[in-house]
């Protein structure tokens, strides 16, 4: 197993040679740790967006779960009186209890400030999403010379471009 391991790290990672393609004008910048800029931070941006969603789900669960109470307290039964007009001393039904604890989860949901966390991470992967977008147009150029028009190739302008047509979000 671990003669595996050395054969891909030698073969697919530690390349004797530096790949240095439009004759080494770029100097450092046509080198692979610069080349692996883009990938690293594409993925770190996969596993951001990841949190951002999560973020995202928190701050509907605070706007959804006023619902869920406001339904559960239709179903809440009248506390019984007595003839001189007293309220009985009955223990809480299952509703109510759903009630006191959905109110509880509420208020933490509240403290976590979900909407601007959720905001705030989504700026920052539109600016990051876009800069990569560019960068890894400019590592492909830097280390051939061209762009080879492929999937690639437009799924990045068009992350790049698409990200111009989203609406503003608190509005």
């Amino acid at each position: 197993m671990l003669e595996r391991w050395v054969w891909i790290l030698d073969k697919g990672f530690l390349w004797e040679d530096v790949a240095l393609a439009v004759d080494g004008e770029f100097g450092i910048f046509e080198g692979r740790t610069f080349a692996l800029i883009h990938p690293v931070v594409m993925i770190s941006l996969f596993l951001y967006t990841l949190w951002a969603g999560y973020l995202g789900w928190q701050w509907r669960r605070v706007r959804t779960i006023q619902n869920e109470i406001n339904e559960l307290k239709k179903q809440v039964k009248p506390t019984p009186v007595t003839p001189e007009g007293k309220a009985l001393e009955v223990p809480p039904s299952q509703v109510e209890l759903k009630i006191q604890q959905l109110n509880e989860e509420r208020k933490e949901l509240l403290k976590g400030s979900y909407m601007d966390r959720h905001y705030n991470a989504g700026s920052i992967l539109l600016g990051f999403g876009v800069l990569e977008s560019v960068d890894g147009g400019l590592n492909t150029w830097i280390s051939s010379g061209k762009l080879f028009a492929g999937p690639h190739l437009f799924a990045g302008a068009g992350e790049g471009c698409g990200n111009d047509c989203i609406p503003y979000p608190r509005e």
